[in-house]
């Protein structure tokens, strides 16, 4: 059964999807990016674009932002 995507109640359009809340979880691991596409069974591409995709949307230059704010909303720990 495929997972839906987070999604906060005030704005759709800038939830995280589960996919991009995995890789967060692997980088608040201190995973690199090779590490976190083993563990995800991905390729390093789908990572970087799982993570450019994101602060593209939330117009965010660093994964730090990402994960700081995954954390702090308690979507990954």
């Amino acid at each position: 059964m495929p997972r839906a995507p987070y999604v906060t109640a005030c704005n759709r359009q800038r939830a995280f999807s589960i996919e991009e809340l995995d890789v967060f979880q692997c980088l608040s691991n201190d995973m690199t990016i090779e590490e976190e596409a083993d563990h995800l069974d991905i390729s390093a591409s789908t990572v970087k674009a799982r993570l450019k995709t994101a602060r593209d949307r939330y117009g965010v230059k660093t994964n730090t932002w990402l994960v700081a704010n995954a954390l702090r909303a308690n979507l990954i720990s």
